[in-house]
């Protein structure tokens, strides 16, 4: 191999070694880099943030239920915009088993502060539309179109006129009144016809449950709704509302109880996995504090020094199960087939159909 062949070698090498180099540096990083997730109190006047790895789920120790903040709590909503200055938050709550990828925010909603307004609907000689409840600026869902004699529905309208469509965002109590469009005659219907027509008047009728409205029958039904477990967990034998599923313990070391100290007062180095016990008094010369029967570590004397324990153990306090993992458990998420509506675990839908003539 000649001098020049053997330069140009060692240079593919280096560069190569560079690009190999470069290529660990962006892995380490990429694969654990973190995101913030904001918990927030108070209307923002409180907010507590952790860091998740990336696609990793969030611990259960960062997660305040009721037993933290109290039986009037009802669950965290991610505040997916903001408008006016006000939280947009999600329709559901948040799923905690989702892997986190991004930055998110969550809200903390509680009963007393759960403002929720009335929609009315005038129907303007329609058939009768029932009230609807729902969560200060939560995506409006609207009912049923109404039916009328001789007019097609066009739109919901406010006061001002402005037409209101699904995923509306309302603030207070609200009254939406219907559009009609007149369907026209059949211009070649003949004035004896007409008479004719008008001397032949039907009356109409419903079967048992329904509400006559016009021509149409009317009726409201209500049923359970399907709690459901998101995916890898399963149905809890002992609460109906919750799901659980099993996932692999931590593990670190920590220093315990030892020979008479306390974990309390140890500090660990977690370079070394070693544990100092008892801090007595500021020093910078190791010999002295053996001199004095102590042992020296980051510039102070300690009473004892042992090594740290491996623990595995289950985040948020749970015990580790006999199947050496940890026990996770989380709400179920209640929905209801197309063409219902879900409030309070049950599902409702209001059902039209044409009235029977006599």
């Amino acid at each position: 191999m000649s001098k020049n062949e053997q330069k140009r070698r060692t240079i593919i090498e280096i560069i190569g070694c560079f690009i190999l180099l470069a290529v660990i540096i962006f892995l380490v990083f990429f694969l654990n880099r973190k995101y913030e997730v904001s918990f927030y109190l108070d209307n923002g006047s409180d907010v507590q943030v952790v860091y998740v790895k990336h696609n990793k789920i969030l611990n259960l120790s960062n997660i305040k239920g009721k037993e933290d903040l109290g039986e009037s709590f009802v669950d965290w909503y991610e505040i997916v915009d903001v408008k006016d200055g006000k939280d947009i938050l999600a329709e559901k709550p948040f799923d905690f088993k989702t892997k986190i990828n991004r930055n998110v925010k969550l809200k903390a909603v509680f009963n007393d502060d759960v403002k929720t307004i009335t929609i009315k609907f005038d129907s303007k000689g329609g058939s009768k539309v029932k009230d609807i409840v729902i969560y200060e600026n939560v995506k409006l869902k609207l009912p049923t179109e109404p039916s009328k004699a001789g007019y097609k529905f066009v739109v919901w309208e406010d006061k001002n006129g402005t037409p209101i469509y699904n995923d509306a965002l309302l603030s207070e109590d609200t009254t939406l009144y219907a559009k009609w469009k007149k369907i026209e005659e059949n211009k070649t219907t003949t004035k004896k016809q007409r008479q004719t027509d008008n001397k032949n008047t039907v009356s109409y009728y419903c079967e048992s449950g329904y509400v006559l409205n016009g021509t149409k029958c009317t009726k409201t039904e209500t049923k359970n709704a399907t709690g459901k477990c998101p995916q890898g967990f399963s149905a809890g034998a002992w609460d109906y509302d919750y799901c659980t599923t099993e996932i692999d313990p931590e593990e670190e070391y920590r220093c315990i109880d030892k020979m008479g100290y306390k974990a309390s007062e140890a500090v660990l180095d977690s370079t070394t996995n070693d544990c100092y016990y008892r801090k007595d008094y500021r020093e910078s010369n190791p010999i002295y504090c053996s001199s004095h029967g102590r042992v020296y570590y980051n510039g102070y004397c300690y009473y004892a020094k042992y090594k740290a324990e491996f623990i595995t153990y289950c985040a948020g306090g749970v015990n580790v199960n006999s199947s050496g993992m940890c026990d996770l458990k989380m709400k179920k998420v209640f929905n209801c087939e197309n063409g219902w509506t879900l409030k309070n675990k049950k599902c409702t839908k209001t059902i039209v159909v044409d009235a029977k003539k006599k």
